[in-house]
């Protein structure tokens, strides 16, 4: 994770993540579901303990654990006495969670509280935690009692006792109150007190006074204290909280509460409010603190000494009205003496009187009472004696600047000191450890980031070794020991110092980034640089700065260097380095001053040699002092003389002093030594101080050049070269030509003059050729002068060449041949390529001509889709050549097939764009080519146009996770070129095709869903009606055994859910060194079963012999394991795996083995190796004896088999079997052959017997051996199998106790915020969806012509197209289209909804042109603001209502512009608050009939009788029936339908509505046991009657019972229960969805009351039917007004809709914060909203409207209004969701909450007020302050230029160029001009501007092409 940190430094630096090499040593908790919470180290012995859930563990700084102790879970219960557990009958196994950890250094124990038992805590021995002190200290509640609620304690000096001056330590405790358990109990638990170490009783209870301080009854349950921090300074004990500012303030700030630890009573304690501030921010959270002594530096900068106390402290900014934190975190710094003062101050004004006493949730708010004289004796060190004025609320707080802002959210904070600096290792919640350099209490920097455990959250306790080399820090799952610093890691000083460590510097004499102690005389000056100061040592110069290699004045050189901060040093060994090139060599060094050395250079045949081809060489210049490199820098040799044989170019060339010599041909750095003083020179550009006459640069150099580098000569032909020569002397003759042909061949040349500086060579006439059959053979040559011995040749700096070239080598057909380039004059002859003088007999054509004989080889496809768009590729001979000879003579099968130029390839591949196919041609042709329309080719293969066709799709179902590989089979399948595969618009990666099937890899997708497959063949698409289900990941629960052989084979049997889903399993073992090795796994009988093969492992195992055992152990290696499920990556690695070595078996000695056992029924016996411990059993080990098997009996250091009676049959046909043994699947071990028989050597028969019995002896022993060897066998197996009987059971029951005790925890929790977080994506509308439900609300959006193909008679259709494109023209004209608008509007008969439909007509139509739809728009609301401001009309009233096409206009223009700022912004919060009513309102009982419901906001929708009802849970399978049962929450209350509602809403959670099936095509199946299944219906004939109702059938009418299952099965065409209804009345809730109570919104100010539901049942003539309230039955329904609640008192049910309110408050402020606010996340305030604003504003200017509210009024009706309204009263405008009546009732009053906010008029409420505008009136004054600060951010804003408003509406028009028709929005727009032709004719007769623009004139065109009439 990436974290920008925000520096004081006024400038932003990123830190890379450091390396984690930081971490040295970790400790990983042995239970990774009991997370570690608290450490604490002893500082006399430097063991660490650390405290978590359920355990306790002592660890040495090498983290070897010396004790480890269990603290649960224990038999607990929070409402039982822990002294009464034994009569506690709700007493279970309870976790036990650390609260907190001390070390009493006086007693030597180790105080542990923990969450059990109400809070206690236990004392434990430091030297051995499995003891502890069970005294009067046990089962005292000092604690929390719960997981979460925040606890401190620290041991301190308490008050001296009577007559003693010694302080005892006590134990300050400050605990959060806790809800858990009983009252009393938790009553009874102080907030903030002081308790005697040794029996943990309150420290001090006198008759009146404790030393303890509690919150006020009232306000314990709200108002709770956060304790961050505690510690002790001078004589005060300090607490830090985090606290609401007062308890009628919902503003949370941060404390400091302090007591005198001398006053028992607790007089002094004191609360005052702790500041942290940034550029005028307030950082209102404190996050963690440190007290710490500073170092020297920061000491100075805070003028106190380094004794004094500094408190580090980490704040972050809140949410309003949350302890919440933001990413936003700063760091303050207090002096402990700062903090006294503040504190002394607030005391004393208290008793000056003018303080108050306080706070409030400990004791009501009084003035302080004033104390003459006293004020003097109040000092720093005061310790209070009086009993009044206590306690007291500071009103002075302690402010402070920040030093550092961080943009995350800190968790811990420990500072430590090194030298003279301060260092802060601050701990983030996100698993990082940042290091902080303080500077001042102002000014720190942070310069290095170490992720530690990315997403953890580093606990509070950090502490360091007792070397304060390391820094111990703990997270849920690990210890870390990390290095305060990693020195070595920088190379050079300037890396050493960039990094602004203060624990490194550079140590300069000897060149290494080290720790100060770690460089010698590190106190001498410039000897140790730290990384402020002095800056790095630094050769800055050396002169001369490089040298000729052969130096012809003096064998060396003296180099003088001048060193900055050189330090002193005494007489050492200090030489002059020079190293590269695989040398170094040393000189003599000398230091001549303070900054200045001089070096000698090495000889120069000591120096390397250059590379080939470089003029110089780049040596490493270092000073070393005695053996160690001290300082370098780079030093350059370099040599001219290698230009020599490069001539003059390059050497004038050269960035060194280098002169080129003309006459003695000769590059040198000494010209007048090397060369005579009449030579001609040229020097080189970078040459400086050479005085003799010279010219400069390679221009004036003599050379040759040509205007072509390439000669091109025919081979076999004779050729006089000729070229330019520049710059010749008179003295460079004779000049000879030398061509590199064969031997080499020189010829003369004569020079023809040309110019002044340039002549003509010309060589003499010269035979070119070669033998090769090659198509080109370059031929090097040179031009020299002068003698031909000499070889002085002119400069080619153009490489000018002579090429050979053989025209039938570079062409072998016509085609190729007349490609070649014209250079080559090469053309065809006949049958061969040559050039034009070798063609005598044949015609010759030459490279423009058209070759004659087309020929096609090959095409590829031969079949393509009917739509055409195949890419075809034609291979041939002489197909062209250029893409003029082709383009328009290629066609298939008739059909025009256009060449794509840039895959053409003359002559011989084209590739060309198949047309559509018609009837009128052939479906089947060949591909004929025409080229240049002359000569035809044609091929032999056929082309065919298809269709193809999909038949059967496999497999049909797959993981979200994608790869599972799907084989769609069907005709014509590889037709075309570009074949695509698609899953709802999700990509199926194409692996094969063929003919008949395609085979794709699905990719993942984000839910479960069951799509249509969509294959795309070119431009032709099929959409099938076959569909693929997206399924849930396949689950792994359990993998058994977990143990294998080095060979593999072995089974792993693995058992989960949905294993069938997945193709191609496989099992894998990750290595040390990240290999991996596979197996295969092969799916089970059911889905929940598959059995993996373990792999062969390729890694060595170390062997280990036991000292009292001479059987060898079996080694074995653990590795990591898990399984590759196609795409599904999370169980990649699952678990640890042992591994043994193969089992070794001994061959048979000789080959072949006698058995004469067969008949007698003997074992076989084999001895081995590492056959017990192993990694088989020996069902898995199989003996073959030839073609007949072994039956193994056991292995137990021996392999025991019963082979056959009989001899069996070799497998190989030889005469004995062979035996071999298999282990698994892949090990396989011949031993040897098989003898049966009796003994063959000739003994006497006495001998026999007596071998016989002897045998027989030796035999009875063996077997008294082994039984008695059996039965200890068996006696031990039993014993393990008890054993394992006992661990199981024991298991099972703690697993029980542990579900049940999880159960419990989460049932604790909210049920609406669980339901919230199930919710897992937004299910926002497409583009195209929203803006058509906002524009045409009545319409049916998925139908409307403006998003379909334009509906006109074919024979129309071009007239038609043709018109509005015309039309299109027109509408363009902004005259036409204003005067168009102008003209419906004052038509009397154009009605509201023509308005409405025009306006968003034209909104659709103008989609692609924004920025004129805009500037329509802002004409229209001129003309609008200026008749309402002219006319009698109240301008407030403006906007308000859709009574113009200009307002109705403007809500489509938001409503395009705001599309991305709903789905990256608003969408969220409003989503949250549906989804918040939806599962509010679905707690309790609602209404089917009414819709009325018990939590509601509305009153009209609010139940007025008391519903008993009782919530059941009951198990539902999911349709598809692969799924384990969903548990789903009803209620007994609920119908049939509403049932089956919750049930979808369950199962499709995450799931789009319109996606999801509807309760009406499902069924309710109940399996209820004894009565088998049953249909559950809403009617049916077991409905009841009372009097003329039916009352609708519930759950509760079933009797269906808690955890009942249930299923959703598809509608049944046969009812099980007959219906009572007739055939029209279907089952289910149907028969009254129907009606229009159950689909339409009420209005805004209106919800449907149940007099209208009743009434319109009744119209629709059907039985009166009731839910849960039955109507009077002599109540007149008909009479207007009458309400069947009146004779109720309403108020009795508005707390109903104050808890709900209450319930939804935070959803809606998150909401209204939302929308209000110019900036959230990074998103800013869309463009629009600034630019429309400030439009009202300039027409407010503009028109004199001088009364703000106006203005103001304007915004709220154009925006709010016209917009966010709508939106929050419909968000399945938004979302694909469904929208209840109760919901909507609900939505209203939060609409109407919204309007209220908006307005500027005085919220004015009484008793007779709608209880709509009750329930929010203490909210809607601030959320008016929202409004008010929103529109005033909104001015603030700097105005948007038109530039950038042009290029956003162009950004939009283009992103939504093809969402809509904008053809048909123009045909339908039509329809209105010919409506009112006569009247818009007028109004255009009318105007000038039209009749300027012959507007008329193009209306009539339009009609005439509309109606197909020729015009001219």
């Amino acid at each position: 994770m990436k974290m920008e940190i925000l520096l004081v430094t006024l400038h932003l630096v990123v830190f890379a993540a450091a390396e984690l090499t930081f971490i040295k040593d970790t400790y990983q908790n042995p239970n990774s579901k009991e997370p570690f919470r608290h450490m604490i180290k002893d500082k006399a012995t430097g063991l660490i303990y650390v405290a978590g859930v359920n355990r306790i563990i002592q660890l040495n700084e090498n983290f070897t654990v010396l004790q480890s102790i269990s603290t649960g879970p224990r038999l607990d219960d929070i409402n039982c006495f822990p002294h009464e557990l034994n009569l506690c009958k709700t007493k279970k196994m309870t976790d036990s969670y650390s609260k907190a950890l001390m070390i009493d250094d006086r007693g030597k124990r180790l105080i542990a509280c923990s969450s059990l038992f109400q809070g206690s805590c236990k004392k434990y021995h430091l030297s051995d935690i499995t003891k502890f002190d069970n005294d009067s200290s046990k089962n005292k509640y000092v604690v929390a009692n719960n997981a979460t609620a925040s606890t401190v304690a620290f041991i301190a000096p308490g008050p001296a006792e009577d007559g003693k001056l010694a302080q005892p330590n006590v134990m300050y405790v400050g605990t959060t109150y806790t809800t858990s358990g009983y009252k009393f109990i938790r009553d009874d638990i102080p907030a903030f007190c002081t308790r005697n170490i040794n029996t943990l009783d309150i420290a001090y209870k006198g008759d009146f006074v404790k030393s303890s301080k509690f919150v006020e009854g009232t306000h314990r349950h709200t108002f709770l204290v956060n304790y961050i921090y505690g510690f002790s300074s001078d004589s005060f004990s300090y607490m830090a909280t985090v606290q609401r500012k007062s308890t009628s303030s919902e503003k949370y700030i941060s404390k400091l509460i302090r007591v005198c630890q001398n006053d028992e009573r607790l007089y002094s304690y004191t609360e005052v409010e702790l500041v942290c501030k940034h550029n005028g921010a307030k950082y209102n959270l404190l996050q963690a603190a440190r007290i710490a002594k500073p170092g020297k530096l920061l000491a100075e900068a805070l003028d106190i000494t380094m004794s004094k106390d500094v408190l580090f402290a980490t704040f972050s900014i809140g949410k309003a009205h949350s302890t919440e934190a933001l990413n936003d975190t700063a760091v303050c710094i207090y002096q402990l003496e700062t903090i006294k003062s503040k504190f002394t101050e607030n005391v004393q004004n208290c008793f000056n009187g003018s303080g108050r006493i306080g706070p409030d949730h400990i004791v009501d708010r009084t003035q302080c009472q004033k104390a003459e004289g006293f004020i003097e004796q109040i000092t720093l060190d005061y310790c209070r004696e009086l009993d009044f004025n206590y306690p007291i609320d500071g009103e002075h707080p302690i402010i402070a600047s920040a030093a550092l802002t961080l943009k995350t959210k800190v968790s811990a904070i420990t500072v430590a000191v090194t030298h003279d600096y301060t260092i802060a290792f601050i701990g983030t919640q996100n698993g990082h450890i940042l290091k902080v350099a303080i500077e001042s209490q102002e000014l720190a920097h942070m310069y290095e980031d170490l992720v530690i455990e990315n997403g953890a959250r580093i606990h509070e306790d950090m502490v360091f070794d007792m070397a304060e080399k390391y820094l111990f820090t703990i997270t849920d799952k690990k210890i870390y020991k990390l290095a305060l610093q990693d020195c070595s890691q920088y190379k050079s000083c300037g890396e050493c110092r960039g990094a602004n460590d203060p624990f490194c510097g550079w140590c300069s004499l000897e060149d290494k980034c080290s720790v100060r102690e770690q460089c010698e005389s590190n106190e001498s000056e410039l000897r140790w640089l730290g990384y402020k100061g002095a800056t790095c040592t630094n050769i800055t110069s050396v002169y001369p700065d490089k040298l000729q290699k052969n130096n012809k004045v003096s064998r060396t050189t003296s180099l003088t260097l001048n060193i900055s901060n050189l330090p002193t040093y005494k007489p050492l060994n200090v030489v002059c380095q020079f190293s590269g090139y695989n040398t170094v060599l040393s000189t003599k060094a000398n230091r001549t001053s303070s900054n200045t050395m001089t070096c000698e250079t090495p000889l120069p045949n000591q120096l390397p040699s250059f590379p080939v081809g470089a003029d110089h060489i780049i040596m490493k210049l270092s000073v070393v002092i005695d053996k160690r490199l001290f300082v370098s820098t780079n030093f350059t040799f370099f040599d001219c003389e290698v230009h020599s044989d490069d001539a003059c170019y390059k050497c004038s060339l050269s960035k060194f002093n280098c002169t080129w010599c003309i006459k003695n041909h000769m590059c040198t750095y000494y010209p007048l030594q090397d060369c005579s003083e009449t030579d001609e020179f040229v020097a080189a550009l970078n040459s400086g101080g050479f005085l003799h006459k010279h010219t400069v640069g390679p221009e004036k150099c003599p050379r040759i050049s040509k205007g072509h580098p390439e000669i091109l000569v025919p081979s076999g032909n004779y050729k006089k070269v000729v070229l330019f020569a520049h710059n010749l002397r008179a003295f460079q003759y004779p000049i000879y030509c030398y061509f590199s042909i064969g031997s080499g061949r020189t010829v003369t040349a004569r020079l023809i003059s040309h110019t002044e500086s340039e002549k003509i060579v010309e060589c003499e006439n010269t035979e070119f050729s070669y033998i090769e059959n090659t198509q080109t053979w370059n031929v090097p040559f040179k031009i020299t002068w002068g003698s031909k011995d000499l070889n002085k040749p002119f400069d080619n700096p153009g490489n000018v060449q002579v090429k050979m070239y053989k025209c039938e080598m570079m062409g072998n057909n016509c085609g190729s041949c007349l490609i070649i380039p014209t250079d080559y004059n090469c053309g065809w002859c006949d049958s061969r390529c040559s050039i034009q003088g070798d063609c005598r007999d044949s015609i010759w054509l030459h490279s423009s001509s058209t070759c004659p004989n087309p020929k096609i080889i090959s095409i590829n496809p031969v079949s393509g889709p009917k739509n055409g768009g195949t890419e075809l590729t034609i291979i041939g001979e002489n197909l062209g050549r250029t893409y003029a000879d082709i383009v328009s003579y290629v066609d298939v099968a008739g059909i025009s097939c256009s060449p794509l130029r840039d895959k053409y390839q003359p002559p011989s591949r084209i590739v060309c764009e198949t047309g559509e196919y018609f009837e009128a041609f052939q479906q089947r042709g060949p591909v004929r080519v025409t080229v240049n329309g002359q000569y035809l080719a044609e091929s032999k293969q056929i082309f065919s146009y298809v269709t193809p066709n999909i038949t059967s799709l496999s497999p049909t179902q797959g993981a979200m996770s994608g790869g599972t590989e799907i084989t769609i089979t069907g005709q014509s399948m590889n037709a075309g070129t570009n074949i695509s595969v698609s899953i709802d618009n999700i990509p199926c990666t194409l692996i094969k095709k063929t003919r008949d099937n395609v085979i794709c890899a699905t990719q993942a997708s984000n839910k479960t869903k069951i799509e249509n497959l969509t294959m795309t063949f070119d431009l032709q698409t099929i959409k099938s009606p076959l569909k693929f289900t997206y399924m849930e990941d396949p689950v792994i629960s359990n993998a058994k055994p977990l143990k294998t052989i080095k060979s593999g084979g072995m089974p792993v049997n693995v058992t989960g859910q949905r294993l069938h889903i997945i193709q191609n399993p496989r099992i894998v073992f990750w290595g040390d060194n990240k290999e991996t090795f596979e197996g295969d796994c092969y799916k089970g009988s059911t889905v929940q079963e598959m059995t993996c093969w373990t792999p062969y492992v390729a890694i060595n195992f170390t062997h280990r012999r036991k000292r009292s055992e001479e059987q060898e152990k079996t080694p074995s290696i653990v590795l990591e394991y898990g399984f590759m499920l196609d795409n599904v990556k999370a169980y990649q690695k699952f678990g640890n795996i042992t591994v043994y070595p193969d089992p070794e078996f001994e061959a048979f000695s000789p080959s072949t083995k006698i058995f004469s056992g067969g008949r007698t029924n003997d074992f076989l016996t084999i001895g081995g190796k590492y056959l017990t411990d192993t990694g088989f059993v020996h069902n898995q080990v199989k003996v073959q004896i030839g073609k007949g098997e072994c039956e193994v009996k056991s292995i137990q250091f021996l392999l025991s088999c019963k082979p056959p009676k009989n001899q069996p049959t070799a497998l190989g046909g030889g005469q004995y079997p062979e035996v071999i043994i298999s282990v698994g699947k892949n090990l396989t071990v011949t031993l040897g052959n098989l003898k049966y028989g009796e003994n063959e050597i000739g003994l006497p028969t006495m001998y026999i017997i007596l071998i016989s019995a002897g045998g027989g002896l030796l035999l009875l022993v063996v077997i008294m051996v082994l039984c008695l060897y059996r039965v200890k066998s068996k006696k031990n197996d039993s014993m393990m199998k008890k054993m394992q009987n006992q661990m199981d059971n024991l298991e099972l029951k703690v697993a029980k106790e542990c579900k049940e005790a999880f159960a419990e925890l989460q049932t604790d929790m909210t049920e609406l915020t669980n339901d919230l977080y199930g919710q897992v994506s937004i299910p926002f509308w497409n583009y195209q969806t929203y803006c058509m439900r906002v524009l045409f609300p009545q319409d049916n959006t998925v139908d409307h012509p403006v998003i379909k193909d334009l509906e006109v008679d074919y024979n129309r259709r071009d007239s038609v197209e043709k018109g509005l494109a015309l039309f299109s023209q027109l509408i363009g004209n902004k005259t036409f289209l204003l005067t168009f608008i102008r003209t419906l509007e004052t038509h009397k008969n154009f009605s509201m909804k023509d308005k409405v439909n025009v306006a968003s007509l034209i909104s659709v139509a103008l989609q692609t042109k924004m920025e004129y739809s805009t500037d329509i728009l802002k004409t229209l609301l001129s003309d609008l603001i200026e008749r309402s401001i002219d006319g009698k009309k109240e301008p407030k009233l403006l906007f308000r209502r859709n009574e113009s096409v200009a307002e109705k206009m403007l809500t489509n223009w938001f409503t395009f512009l705001l599309y991305k700022f709903l789905k990256e912004v608003a969408g969220e919060p409003l989503f949250m608050l549906y989804l918040a009513m939806k599962q509010q309102v679905a707690k309790g009982p609602v209404d089917s009939a009414t819709s009325e419901a018990r939590y509601s906001l509305s009153e009209d929708k609010l139940i007025r009788q008391q519903i008993e009802y009782r919530q059941l849970t009951v198990y539902v399978q999911d349709m598809e029936q692969y799924q384990a049962a969903h548990p789903v929450k009803v209620l007994d209350c609920d119908t049939v339908s509403q049932v089956k509602e919750k049930i979808l809403d369950a199962i499709y959670k995450n799931a789009p509505f319109s996606s999801r099936p509807i309760k009406d095509d499902v069924d309710l199946e109940w399996n209820s046991g004894t009565k088998g299944r049953l249909i559950l219906q809403d009617d049916d004939n077991t409905t009841k009657q009372e009097g003329e109702y039916r009352r609708i059938n519930t759950l509760l009418h079933y009797k269906v019972n808690d955890g009942a299952y249930m299923s959703l099965v598809p509608k049944q065409t046969v009812q099980f229960n007959q219906s009572s209804l007739n055939s029209s009345e279907k089952s289910g809730s149907k028969f009254y969805d129907n009606f229009p109570f159950s689909t339409r919104s009420p209005s805004l100010n209106r919800t449907v009351t149940p007099q209208n539901v009743a009434l319109e049942m009744e119209i629709a003539g059907v039985n009166k039917v009731y839910h849960l309230v039955r109507p009077h039955e002599t109540e007149n329904f008909n009479k207007e007004g009458t309400d069947r609640g009146s004779k109720m008192v309403s108020e009795i049910y508005l707390t109903r809709l104050l808890a709900t309110k209450g319930t939804l408050q935070q959803y809606v402020d998150d909401l209204f914060e939302r929308i209000f606010s110019i900036a959230h996340r990074g998103n800013a305030l869309p463009l629009a909203i600034k630019y429309m604003f400030d439009f009202l504003d300039d027409q407010a200017l503009l028109h004199n409207i001088q009364d703000q509210e106006v203005v103001y009024t304007w915004k709220s009706n154009s925006l709010p209004l016209r917009f966010w309204v709508n939106v929050i009263k419909n968000p399945n405008f938004v979302f694909d969701i469904y929208k209840s009546n109760i919901v909507d009732s609900c939505l209203s009053v939060v609409a109407q909450t919204f309007m209220d906010s908006c307005s500027q008029s005085p919220h004015r409420l009484g008793k007779d007020s709608p209880s709509s505008k009750l329930l929010f009136a203490k909210d809607i004054p601030k959320f008016k302050k929202w409004v008010e600060r929103y529109y005033q951010d909104i001015t603030m804003m700097p105005a948007i230029s038109d530039q950038d408003m042009t290029a956003m509406m162009t950004e939009e028009s283009r992103v939504h160029q093809d969402e809509f028709n904008t053809t048909a929005a123009l045909h339908e727009l039509y329809k209105y001009v010919m409506k009112y032709n006569e009247e818009l004719w007028q109004a255009l007769e009318e105007d000038e501007f039209a009749k300027k623009n012959r507007l008329q004139f193009k209306l009539e065109q339009v009609r005439l092409a509309m109606d197909r009439e020729v015009y001219c």
